[in-house]
């Protein structure tokens, strides 16, 4: 029947070569319907025909209306569904993937083209790598979703017109024609396609050419600073490092002076994380001046060569470490802090500090990162465990010992070890907890071997496993083992003893090993496993016994891998030892980020519409028309003021 009626609105048979569009006749419905006609032809004879009219729907529609527009996801959605009908389900699983994160931004996960797509993206997908992407996305608060849409609408368009699997001539070509007739309403998208194109093809001159002509026309606007981040990625191909991190500190300088202005900093993150992409993140001094305001700013912590505090960028507060730089030896020191820069740039986690970027001085190595946290768990324990922990807090408590377990799962997954583990490396913001200072990580992604042998640096003895202290074969059990240390800790405070603050819990592990008066964990095992065992509350010692013993057992092989450790954690929730059920972090719900199968990938769909409850209890993202995020002011690259 649509094929019927489709022909006899258009003018044209299925299978035939289409005729003339009617007179006024819109572009971009005669082109989706021309492809839907094609697409659903029986005979599958017009494939090639049919592809090409989604594409020039897509492109005329983005150019017309904008990358997430209603009418562009729902071109998405029906060219997904004929990649599928002819056997491309990978790029299908893309093209839906990217019709479902539009669409749940724009109208939700309740809403009826939501749930049509989401239907058939979950059926496309059988990897589930694309599915956990949507998850992340809408487990994301709304500013850092309007800092992801922004990218993709504004940022990324080429990209998305690439899904198509056109190639760049081809694209060229539609682009072109779409405005022969009439001028397009986004003609920056227009520019930056028809230069992308271009520089896909190799023709590096030109694609400069046109960007040197648009940068030169254009005002200081968020327009062109999408065409300078576009200049530095394509200068990254052809252009020295020196000359492309002068063109990315010139482009930082801009946004800076646009983003003390503006409201809405979804733009400024979104440009930072594409030079973080790129590999442009470290800056002259006189270019991160530019953005950093230093009069408002706050000691956070010292140490031995490094001073945390706190400064302002744009409209936000981020935390800035301040690394010494030794007189001698500035190379090696300059290798250890690169080296906790690409670690932190390998781990993008809700609760892993993330690095913003970075600038040097003769003195000093600055690193600018998010987010800016209220203390250190160390120093929250010293305020807060002389104490008993109220209902609210111990809910709390219990959430924190999942995220960090279920963060150290996500760390060793990534072939990363942390190597020291601590509660003054774990950062309090709000009600949730961010792991930091990856100076120690090791990365083990060449052979799969998580052990090395021979002294060890840069670790805290008070925390390490015996296998560190003795120099030993050591892997990833050991940051299981520092990260037991730190939940004894939690699970003291959790006991509620009168008096019985942090300090006091060091006091009591005192020992002598070696001669000396330690209270390291490793030398004070069996009074740990003492004062749980005569602690007054039965829940502490069931999580003591089932989780924590294990965690501390001085055998490294016989301590369980993290992700059992989540496992545990979420049976005696569920299993109501816990006094009461902490609400899970949507954030970091193992099935999101890691492929096993005892974590399945939370469903999407609202309550009444799932038939997963058990992935619903997890992760429910049901919405209502007042939490509902509406992509407003980005289709066409202007940001609301107010």
């Amino acid at each position: 029947m649509r094929k019927a009626i489709t022909g006899e609105l258009l003018g044209w048979v299925p299978g035939g070569l289409p005729q003339a569009m009617p007179e006024g006749f819109d572009h971009v419905l005669y082109e989706r319907e021309k492809a839907l006609a094609l697409a659903t032809d029986g005979l599958n004879l017009d494939q090639r025909a049919a592809w090409h009219a989604f594409t020039s729907a897509l492109a005329l529609s983005m150019l017309g209306m904008g990358a997430w527009h209603r009418q562009t996801l729902n071109i998405l959605y029906h060219f997904g569904k004929a990649v599928k009908q002819w056997g491309g389900r990978e790029k299908a699983c893309g093209v839906m993937k990217e019709c479902c994160t539009g669409l749940l931004y724009r109208f939700g996960s309740a809403h009826p083209d939501f749930l049509r797509a989401y239907h058939e993206f979950r059926a496309y997908d059988q990897e589930g790598d694309a599915l956990r992407g949507l998850g992340r996305f809408a487990s994301l608060d709304a500013d850092e979703q309007r800092s992801v849409a922004f990218r993709h609408v504004c940022i990324d368009t080429i990209d998305i017109l690439n899904l198509t699997g056109m190639n760049p001539v081809q694209i060229e070509e539609i682009i072109t024609r779409a405005s022969v007739n009439k001028p397009v309403p986004f003609p920056t998208h227009r520019r930056r396609m028809l230069v992308r194109c271009r520089e896909d093809l190799g023709d590096f001159k030109t694609a400069l050419e046109r960007l040197e002509f648009d940068l030169q026309k254009d005002k200081q606007t968020w327009e062109r600073i999408i065409l300078g981040l576009d200049n530095v990625r394509l200068m990254s191909r052809t252009a020295s490092a020196s000359l492309v991190s002068s063109l990315a500190a010139d482009l930082l300088h801009d946004i800076g002076r646009l983003s003390k202005a503006a409201i809405d900093q979804s733009p400024f993150k979104a440009v930072c994380r594409v030079l973080r992409g790129l590999g442009v993140i470290h800056f002259s001094p006189s270019s991160a001046m530019g953005v950093v305001d230093e009069q408002r700013d706050e000691i956070l912590g010292t140490g031995t060569y490094a001073v945390v505090d706190s400064i302002r960028v744009g409209q936000e507060l981020y935390a800035r470490k301040s690394i010494a730089m030794p007189r001698f030896r500035q190379q090696q020191a300059r290798e250890a802090i690169q080296n906790e820069i690409s670690i932190i740039r390998t781990l993008d986690h809700p609760h892993i500090i993330n690095v913003f970027f970075t600038y040097e001085t003769s003195s000093r190595f600055f690193i600018v990162m998010e987010p800016l946290a209220e203390c250190d768990l160390e120093t929250f324990l010293v305020q807060h465990s002389s104490t008993p922990p109220t209902e609210r807090q111990q809910v709390m408590v219990w959430k924190w010992l999942l995220c960090l377990s279920n963060t150290l799962t996500f760390i060793h997954s990534k072939g990363i070890r942390h190597k020291d583990i601590k509660s003054r490396n774990i950062l309090v913001k709000g009600r949730d907890v961010i792991l930091a200072d990856f100076g120690s990580s090791h990365a083990f992604l060449d052979g799969g071997d998580s052990t090395t042998e021979g002294p060890s640096y840069g670790h805290t003895k008070l925390y390490c496993a015996p296998e560190v202290i003795e120099h030993q074969r050591r892997g990833r059990s050991a940051d299981v083992f520092s990260l037991g240390c730190v939940f004894t800790e939690l699970a003291v405070w959790l006991v509620g003893q009168v008096g019985f603050d942090i300090n006091a819990w060091h006091a009591y592990r005192n020992e002598t090993d070696g001669g000396m008066e330690t209270n390291a964990y490793h030398a004070s095992l069996s009074k740990v496993a003492g004062w749980f065992e005569t602690c007054g509350r039965e829940f502490v010692r069931t999580l003591y016994w089932d989780v924590l013993d294990r965690m501390l057992d001085s055998i490294p092989e016989r301590r369980p891998p993290a992700v059992e450790i989540s496992l545990s954690l979420q049976t005696l929730i569920d299993d109501g030892e816990a006094p009461m059920e902490p609400g899970p972090c949507k954030k970091c719900y193992l099935g999101l980020w890691i492929n096993d199968d005892r974590f399945p990938i939370p469903s999407l769909l609202p309550q009444s519409a799932t038939a997963d409850p058990g992935a619903e209890k997890v992760f429910n993202q049901e919405q209502n028309n007042e939490d509902t995020v509406v992509l407003e002011g980005l289709d066409d690259l202007r940001i609301r003021e107010s």
